[in-house]
């Protein structure tokens, strides 16, 4: 239906020389056939006047306008409602206005394997560390091999270095606690002494008392 607007439009727009030859592709593609779906939704007066035009040799421009007319109506009646309720407008609306993605699975074999699809992260053993960008799982002897040769990046936390840092962790950690611990004691103040001056009582006061 469409295409049959749009051929419509073109038609007023074409030269003279032109016109007599597309009026006849028009004429047979759309409305000579009457099971297609064009010719069913003309009414016959209009499909008569079109066949009278196509024959003269120089067609009106407008020979098309009231079928155009005709489709037009029609669209605006019945097949735009139902566009405007179809799964591919929903799907349209719903990624706001992006054009819908593929299906992976109806990717053929020569396009690659399909991406992975975002998840949780794989339960790892205590000696194992996750790259994403290797796709799996690396052992710790290639950790340790790594190490040896001097490869192994400053920044990655792996379980062979937390282990060598064990000692020096755990003496950190004491030192830390035994100075909070560590309080120096001090004989309390009397505050009646020290109104005078005194830090402690004096040696003939204490005798005395």
């Amino acid at each position: 239906l469409l295409d049959f607007w749009f051929a419509c439009s073109g038609f007023r727009k074409t030269s003279q020389e032109k016109r007599a030859k597309l009026a006849k592709a028009i004429y047979r593609k759309y409305i000579v056939d009457g099971s297609g779906i064009v010719s069913r939704q003309i009414k016959a007066a209009t499909k008569s006047f079109i066949r009278d035009c196509v024959g003269r040799p120089h067609p009106d421009p407008a020979m098309f306008e009231q079928a155009q007319t005709e489709i037009q109506a029609m669209m605006e009646e019945n097949t735009y409602p139902l566009f405007l309720k179809s799964d591919l407008y929903l799907e349209y609306t719903r990624t706001g206005g992006e054009s819908p993605k593929p299906n992976p699975s109806d990717q053929s074999p020569s396009s690659g394997p399909a991406k992975p699809v975002p998840g949780y992260l794989p339960t790892l053993a205590e000696d194992e560390e996750w790259r994403c960008g290797a796709g799996g799982v690396r052992e710790v002897e290639e950790e340790k091999d790594e190490e040896e040769c001097g490869d192994t990046p400053a920044g990655r936390l792996t379980h062979s270095l937390l282990m060598q840092t064990v000692p020096q962790r755990a003496t950190a950690s004491r030192r830390r606690q035994d100075s909070r611990e560590y309080r120096p004691w001090r004989e309390p103040v009397n505050p009646y002494y020290a109104n005078m001056g005194y830090a402690r009582a004096p040696a003939t006061s204490a005798t005395t008392a």
